[in-house]
């Protein structure tokens, strides 16, 4: 509602990076969830329902004057929405770290981030009222916001996107389902960024970075199970899925963010993960 009060036109005409050429209103960002880290970020997501869409908008004047974080606004979260934001929150973290525009600023938040969010994310999911955990989720998914504000997503979120419009899908349940299979296709590209995000998430240094960062993947992949996150397999069939998949390829390349990942994945290999996923 900023951007268009002081641009007119449509959403569509500023999708895309840094097409917004007005500010608008000042915004006040009081986040409910933990979380996109929107509070933070100067990027929009808007939904095309007709064209099952997902419309990326990056500008800094989309980022918000004030953020206010109070933990009692997330008490009301049921398990599965404290499961779903806290995963692309953690998601946030994980891509954030490796990104290829990553610096070691973004880097210290992505760490701290994983870290929170590894260790309280399954206390919240558990125990709701838990003063302590919903803090620290909150705090998890503000960093990661202000690392990946600064340092981008990468391949998880660029697949994620189309899976989410052309399904349905809630965004973080998309990044959560995605997730597992890109890390494993991604650890050769950054084995030592991930050994790091390993041992951020509890992991004890083994050997070589490559088998920490295997360890760090061990660790994501019980935390989505713990969390009772539904399988690809779970919300649509195999046949839908290979009905939308040059699609979903497509939209995926034409965000951009795949171009972050640590590890560049073609368009032939992006559609196979999409297998690997289901």
């Amino acid at each position: 509602m900023s951007l268009l009060d002081a641009n007119g036109g449509a959403v569509r005409d500023y999708a895309g990076v840094g097409r917004v050429p007005h500010p608008g209103v000042p915004i006040i960002a009081i986040p409910t969830t933990a979380g996109s880290g929107s509070e933070v970020s100067g990027t929009t997501i808007i939904t095309e329902e007709a064209a099952h869409e997902k419309l990326l908008v990056i500008s800094m004047y989309l980022v918000p004057e004030i953020a206010i974080l109070d933990p009692l606004l997330t008490y009301g979260m049921p398990p599965a929405l404290t499961a779903a934001t806290g995963v692309d929150a953690l998601t946030h973290a994980i891509e954030s770290c490796v990104s290829r525009k990553a610096t070691k600023l973004t880097i210290d938040f992505s760490l701290r981030a994983a870290g929170r969010l590894a260790r309280f994310l399954p206390v919240a999911f558990a125990s709701p009222d838990d003063a302590e955990a919903r803090r620290e989720c909150l705090l998890g998914s503000l960093e990661a916001g202000i690392a990946f504000t600064n340092s981008s997503v990468a391949l998880v979120h660029g697949m994620a996107r189309p899976l989410g419009a052309k399904f349905g899908i809630p965004h973080g349940v998309s990044n959560a389902v995605l997730l597992e299979a890109i890390m494993r296709f991604s650890l050769p590209g950054a084995p030592e960024r991930y050994a790091r995000l390993a041992e951020a998430m509890g992991a004890v240094p083994a050997g070589t970075p490559l088998e920490t960062a295997r360890a760090g993947l061990g660790i994501v992949s019980r935390l989505v199970r713990e969390l009772h996150i539904p399988r690809l397999r779970d919300l649509l069939s195999r046949e839908a899925l290979d009905a939308q998949l040059d699609a979903m390829v497509r939209e995926a390349v034409a965000s951009g963010s795949p171009a972050n990942n640590p590890r560049q994945a073609s368009p032939e290999e992006i559609a196979s993960l999409y297998g690997e996923a289901f």
